[in-house]
């Protein structure tokens, strides 16, 4: 037979989880526009296009899917790269997930 949880018990444990969710989302969310502000600044030295911009993003995507799998596609890349451009200051709070950003842009 299973003990019933303590509440208070049970609340710590979520709040836990629910404090490395938010972590990890907002980690998500500086990764992302890290990473278009890297595309952005380095290689398009601050201007919103690069002349470059898409043989750069296609051999980015390329390299970045065959090391670290799924979600550096051409297409995110590019929404990377614009919600660097349309968020220049700092990121974005993150209330917002990043599907969320994406259908803003």
């Amino acid at each position: 037979m299973n003990k019933p949880l303590k509440k208070s018990f049970y609340q710590s444990i979520l709040s836990d989880i629910e404090a490395c969710y938010i972590g990890a989302r907002r980690a998500l969310g500086q990764m992302y526009w890290k990473i278009g502000q890297r595309i952005v600044l380095a290689e398009q030295h601050g201007s919103h296009k690069a002349p470059y911009g898409a043989e750069l993003i296609v051999r980015l995507s390329k390299d970045l899917t065959a090391k670290f799998g799924n979600g550096f596609s051409k297409s995110n890349l590019e929404r990377m790269r614009r919600f660097y451009n349309e968020n220049r200051i700092a990121p974005p709070a993150v209330q917002l997930s990043w599907s969320h950003h994406i259908e803003l842009l």
